[in-house]
């Protein structure tokens, strides 16, 4: 019986031992898996930050209003009655398409041969009964009163709408097209005289935003000597605001 007690108690003892080495190496296996998970999200999301310095280091390096510049000069050529600015060289007509057929003009009706006559189409009647009755009523009142003139200015939406993008009032009439265009030539030298400014002070704020994004990790020397050269004595806005609408007007 003390055999068999001694046995069983060394069976167990071993059970418990080879269990206890399994469950050991389950932890070990669990803590490398969450270890190497870990390094893997701290290396994606390091990546994702260094993607986004890049993005916000490539968007600061363009330069400042110059989508505005080049709305100042594009309406001015409008304006001015450039069709080949203005239109960007695209004229109706000018290029045939590929692919798609020819439009043939609509021709003429041949005339009615000797001795036919021509069948009237349905409505004609009408339309000319109304159009002699227009005349009678013509004639009894007198001359048509003239119908005044107008130099109204038509300004299309694309147009209308980078106008007011700018701050600048559309012409209403012919006569306020040139004032439109001194407006724009002014709006137009303001962003060039401010572009190199706001350019440098894009770029401050970008590095800026890249310090705030990193929190000083992660960041190499490079880019360390980058976001110093780009915040050291760079003004943060531009030196005066773009003038307004009104103040155009009254220069």
């Amino acid at each position: 019986v003390d055999a068999l007690y001694a046995t069983k108690k060394e069976s167990s003892q071993k059970y418990r031992e080879a269990s206890d080495r399994y469950y050991a190496k389950l932890s070990e296996d669990k803590a490398r898996r969450a270890e190497r998970a870990k390094a893997q999200r701290a290396a994606a999301e390091e990546d994702k930050k260094r993607e986004e310095a890049e993005r916000l280091r490539e968007e600061a390096e363009i330069p400042a209003y110059q989508a505005e510049i080049e709305d100042c000069q594009t309406l001015i050529d409008y304006l001015s009655g450039n069709p080949t600015a203005s239109s960007g060289g695209l004229e109706l007509g000018s290029t045939p398409l590929t692919g798609v057929p020819k439009l043939e003009l609509r021709k003429v009706e041949e005339p009615v041969a000797e001795g036919l006559i021509a069948r009237k189409k349905k409505g004609e009647d009408d339309e000319n009964y109304f159009v002699g009755g227009k005349g009678k009523k013509k004639k009894a009142n007198g001359a048509p009163a003239a119908t005044p003139s107008t130099d109204k200015f038509s300004v299309p939406l694309a147009k209308l709408s980078a106008l007011m993008q700018l701050s600048i009032p559309p012409p209403a009439t012919a006569a306020d097209v040139p004032q439109t265009i001194e407006n724009l030539k002014i709006k137009k030298e303001w962003f060039i005289a401010n572009q190199a400014i706001q350019t440098a002070a894009n770029k401050a704020k970008a590095e800026k935003e890249i310090a705030a994004l990193t929190k000083g990790k992660g960041l190499t020397s490079a880019e360390d000597g980058n976001a110093e050269a780009g915040t050291s004595g760079v003004p943060t806005e531009a030196s005066s605001p773009a003038p307004a609408a009104q103040e155009i007007e009254a220069s």
